[in-house]
């Protein structure tokens, strides 16, 4: 809520974009979300994923990784 404009870019391993959302509403369920991939729609495995995310406010894009961990 606090930065309405931020959007998100979510990549795997290889560099292949798997979500991209404007504005991220932090409700990713760790399904590729890609038109870049031909695998969209698939639950993605148990991986490290880099993400890229801009608040939109006019700072540098935030760089990290995330851990997605299935039950």
């Amino acid at each position: 809520n606090l930065y309405p404009n931020n959007s998100i870019r979510i990549f795997n391993r290889w560099g292949e974009q798997v979500l991209e959302s404007s504005p991220y509403n932090n409700d990713w369920d760790g399904i590729n979300k890609s038109s870049t991939i031909k695998l969209q729609g698939n639950v993605l495995d148990q991986d490290t994923y880099f993400y890229v995310l801009d608040l939109g406010n006019g700072d540098a894009p935030i760089k990290k990784y995330i851990e997605l961990i299935r039950n």
